[in-house]
């Protein structure tokens, strides 16, 4: 019994005693955790890619958080992998577009990552519906667990104008 309070009271000295990181010590372990998560992530965009043009809404719910929110536009949020899947599943209804992304920056501290980039899609004609292009941006927030990066909120839109609105109806 002594001997476990001699190792607790040892233990809490030793680190009481470690000096605080200073700002350049945080910055430099910032930039090189950023730098290994963006490798992490771009990898884990070119896998985003290659689902979507493969239509596999499953893959592309592995790449998120079990609890992880997908915000996309026009839409309203949808909360949880297994709802995740089924709102890509339902946007792959359209046909598998061809995704390209660039990776702006991504800024990591610990086991957070805050992705911002810009994409393009393309979508073939299919069902009636003609082929479309978009560009835009988006952030997305990654979360480390177990050594491998997750998404935990995904939002992105358009660079394309909104539609102008619908004209007014007439009253007689």
């Amino acid at each position: 019994m002594k001997r476990t309070a001699a190792l607790l009271v040892v233990t809490a000295f030793a680190v009481a005693c470690q000096k605080a990181e200073t700002a350049e010590q945080a910055s430099a372990r910032m930039q090189a955790e950023s730098d290994s998560a963006k490798a992490q992530i771009e990898q884990s965009m070119a896998a985003f890619a290659r689902y979507a043009g493969a239509s596999q809404a499953d893959s592309l719910a592995t790449l998120y958080a079990d609890d992880a929110v997908l915000m996309p536009p026009n839409m309203s949020a949808v909360t949880g992998r297994a709802a995740i899947r089924d709102a890509y599943a339902g946007m792959l209804q359209a046909g598998a577009p061809t995704l390209h992304f660039n990776v702006l920056s991504v800024v990591a501290n610990g086991p957070l990552a805050v992705e911002r980039g810009t994409y393009h899609m393309t979508t073939p004609a299919s069902a009636g519906q003609p082929a479309s292009a978009d560009s835009g941006k988006y952030l997305a927030r990654w979360q480390r667990a177990d050594g491998q990066w997750k998404m935990v909120e995904d939002i992105w839109n358009s660079d394309a104008p909104a539609a102008p609105p619908a004209p007014a109806r007439r009253r007689s």
